[in-house]
């Protein structure tokens, strides 16, 4: 079972329909795929560190305090990184920057964490 202060499901409602678009799937697939997946890294997590309720309310605090978004723990970002067109790839790795190219996603976590 998730905690109650699991993060994710205070924005499923405004996730879902983005998901469900990009991927042309129903919300309700979606919305349990996303709560499958949660409870999945939870039970397979759980035993290196899960952090408390306290930990995670802490840490949204601290979030919102230095960079103004609610209910937040840390976040993603890519950065477009040019590369040379793989063979048979056709328009795989085009991007509106007008190069081939790919986005390794970082990701961070706040240091309470």
């Amino acid at each position: 079972m998730l905690p109650t202060a699991w993060p994710v499901f205070d924005s499923l409602p405004l996730v879902t329909p983005t998901i469900g678009h990009s991927f042309r799937v129903g919300f309700t697939t979606v919305s349990a795929i996303v709560t499958e997946v949660c409870e999945a890294i939870c039970r397979h997590m759980e035993h290196i560190y899960l952090p408390t309720e306290n930990i995670w309310k802490k840490c949204a605090e601290e979030f919102e305090n230095r960079w103004g978004f609610p209910n937040c723990i840390g976040s993603v970002d890519g950065k477009h990184v040019t590369i040379k067109r793989p063979n048979n790839s056709g328009s795989n790795y085009w991007c509106h920057l007008h190069k081939y190219s790919i986005v390794p996603t970082f990701g961070h976590c706040w240091p309470g964490l």
